[in-house]
């Protein structure tokens, strides 16, 4: 049986991004901000895209050294 992931769900993140929820909160420091809504706590799509924006220059930068 397959999971559903909700759009913006911390698993929906990992999915796409390939690695699992433990890896995820034990690298909570540098991942996506994340936001709670009521018992919800989700991903905002611009939060993801800073992130992945902060992962490009890191990597960019480790480059040119």
């Amino acid at each position: 049986m397959a999971t559903k992931f909700r759009p913006g769900s911390i698993d929906d993140f990992c999915a796409r991004r390939g690695f699992c929820r433990s890896t995820f909160y034990n690298h909570l420091s540098t991942m996506p901000r994340v936001t709670k809504i009521g018992k919800r706590v989700i991903i905002l799509e611009e939060d993801e895209a800073a992130w992945a924006e902060r992962r490009r220059a890191r990597e960019d930068a480790l480059e040119a050294a």
